[in-house]
């Protein structure tokens, strides 16, 4: 909120993402969880595609939501975006005491099902038999986590803090070698950033337990060998893994404890080294390839776009403790020609690309009602333009992106 946006392309993407936002129906966005919850949904259509009531991740595009809502009204001052967050935040409340009241879930739980799928994952059940539970739990976390951060909305933190608990509480009792066979389940034992926002949630609260749970989510399979610098990415699902490394580096920023940078900043150069194409976008149908021979793997699926919102997470963090130019080169280059070029700009319909295709001939599609992951960061990507503009240390200010755009460093009275 001290970047203010001129007038140019990223203004445009910006204001088509808040007249989406402001026209998204709040209470189909609640619908699996009011069901859920046994509750009235309120005569709301059913949400569809990856969010539909017979689907397995459904509840993952309400948190994408939530935290969109949140970084659009930090970066506008929009009240009716407020009005929005504090609707949404009030009424997964009531889901989650209404969940504890049936007596039919443990203490601290809320998502869009029943905890069903947990317990399967500890059985080590496959996808598509399940699908990503503690992936759609880290965006519900997540987006709360930002109402209340972003959005100034007190009770997300305190409905959050509840589910953190239920994470503790659920993961504290199962031995390592348990937790690291689901952790290493092709995308059934996918969890998002379940470790950066227990991080967030002990750095924010002070509470030893969430960030004794978010060591809980350690892969072993990828963070040995990203610490060891030992190159294993090649037929690994690249944003099941890139998340992952942002917990990481969010656990070292709480700890210190160098081992979660050194896996951070090995992994960031591994990729920006051997996986990435021209446009800063990585993987081919979701996966990293061989590295150093991604030429390849050029088809009409390169390129997934939450890899690269993900990417981008991961090159900030680094930035901020290490401010080379190569970390902001890397993040302007997938910024201007993966993330801006991903919204379609025919209209304010929340249209997004999963893929961006670099074949020859290649057409972008847009996701505009299947809910994909991709339709979920779509609509965080373009109302935070302004989170890598500029950054500052006590006595510099560092200009990274050429964004016509205007500062106001209220410390230094400089603008």
């Amino acid at each position: 909120d001290r970047v203010e946006l001129m007038d140019d392309i990223f203004t445009a993407n910006r204001d088509r993402g808040v007249e989406f936002l402001l026209n998204v129906d709040d209470d189909r966005m609640l619908y699996n969880f009011r069901d859920a919850a046994s509750l009235d949904t309120k005569g709301a259509m059913p949400m569809v595609g990856w969010d539909a009531p017979e689907c397995k991740l459904k509840g993952h595009t309400t948190g994408h939501y939530l935290s969109a809502l949140a970084l659009a009204y930090k970066s506008t001052g929009n009240q009716r975006l407020k009005k929005k967050i504090d609707y949404m935040i009030s009424e997964l409340g009531k889901c989650q005491d209404a969940m504890e009241a049936s007596g039919k879930f443990n203490y601290g739980f809320l998502s869009a099902y029943s905890e069903e799928q947990f317990d399967q994952l500890e059985e080590y059940t496959p996808y598509p038999e399940i699908w990503a539970p503690y992936y759609t739990l880290h965006k519900i976390m997540a987006g709360l986590l930002d109402c209340y951060e972003l959005g100034g909305n007190e009770q997300a933190l305190e409905i959050c803090k509840k589910v953190g608990i239920w994470v503790y509480n659920r993961l504290k009792r199962l031995p390592k070698e348990q937790l690291a066979k689901m952790w290493s389940m092709y995308i059934a034992g996918e969890y998002g950033g379940m470790n950066e926002v227990m991080a967030r949630l002990y750095g924010i609260t002070g509470n030893e337990d969430y960030l004794t749970a978010a060591k809980l989510f350690d892969n072993e399979k990828l963070f040995i060998p990203m610490e060891k610098n030992i190159n294993t990415l090649g037929g690994m699902h690249a944003n099941q893994h890139i998340p992952q490394i942002v917990g990481a580096l969010r656990i070292y920023q709480e700890t210190k404890d160098m081992k979660y940078y050194r896996i951070a900043n090995n992994f960031w150069n591994m990729v920006v080294s051997d996986h990435i194409y021209n446009i800063g976008g990585v993987g081919e149908g979701e996966m990293f390839r061989t590295p150093g021979k991604i030429g390849s793997f050029i088809s009409d699926k390169t390129a997934e776009t939450c890899a690269t919102y993900n990417m981008l997470k991961l090159t900030k963090g680094l930035f901020c403790y290490n401010p080379e130019a190569k970390y902001m080169d890397y993040y302007e280059r997938a910024l201007y020609n993966h993330i801006l070029a991903s919204q379609d700009q025919s209209g304010p319909v929340g249209g997004s690309t999963y893929f961006m295709p670099l074949c020859p001939g290649g057409q972008k599609t847009y996701d505009e009602d299947g809910n994909s992951c991709c339709h979920g960061t779509g609509m965080e990507n373009h109302v935070k333009y302004q989170e890598a503009i500029y950054y500052y240390s006590e006595d510099t200010l560092y200009i990274n992106l050429y964004i016509p755009s205007k500062l106001n460093w209220k410390e230094k009275n400089v603008e």
